[in-house]
């Protein structure tokens, strides 16, 4: 897991993005960034294999917080 991605220089940014190639299939990441970090991501959004959660999907409603 890569907390605070949205702080990363452009090197380590290229850091993630290689370790993403390499991952195996069975492999997991979790980048966890306030704002959109370019990692390229289209690819792998159009197959599937990403999984956004947003500000909107983290919010609990009265009866969650309850």
């Amino acid at each position: 897991m890569r907390d605070d991605a949205h702080l990363l220089d452009e090197d380590a940014v290229a850091a993630v993005g290689q370790l993403m190639t390499e991952l195996p299939t069975n492999g997991h990441l979790a980048v966890v960034s306030r704002r959109p970090v370019p990692l390229g991501l289209a690819r792998r959004r159009a197959h599937g294999e990403v999984l956004d959660l947003d500000d909107r999907a983290l919010c609990l409603d009265d009866d969650a917080a309850a």
